[in-house]
């Protein structure tokens, strides 16, 4: 499978979704569904990382993808961090954030990085 979405932390305040290898549009909606299903066991809010650092290519059409997946989600979704994405796909994340203003979209280099931005966001804006 080339994804996996689990809880990114004991407080079930981050999902982590990873995505490995080829990534096609079915398997982004699987995930966010996944996804959703774990949203829909906390009445709190959470944040989404996606570490698209090991994905090698991307099959489908992402934008319409995207749109789909944001018409399903839930109130309870904030923002989502993707981690290290290469220039495709931060080329796909610039246009889905101006097609979509409403998805709180971020991208940055690591792992880390993605896990302490969403901790200075929770001190700036507590749920």
């Amino acid at each position: 499978m080339p994804y996996r979405v689990q809880w990114g932390n004991d407080e079930r305040t981050i999902i982590h979704e990873i995505y490995e290898g080829v990534l096609t549009v079915e398997d982004y909606y699987q995930a966010s569904e996944e996804t959703n299903r774990l949203l829909d066991t906390v009445p709190h809010a959470v944040d989404v990382i996606a570490d698209a650092s090991r994905i090698t290519l991307i099959k489908g059409n992402m934008l319409n993808a995207a749109r789909q997946v944001s018409l399903k989600s839930r109130p309870n979704q904030r923002m989502v961090v993707v981690v290290k994405p290469d220039l495709m796909i931060e080329i796909l994340i610039s246009i889905i954030t101006k097609l979509f203003p409403g998805m709180d979209i971020r991208t940055v280099k690591t792992l880390e990085e993605a896990y302490a931005f969403i901790a200075s966001r929770a001190v700036l804006h507590p749920k």
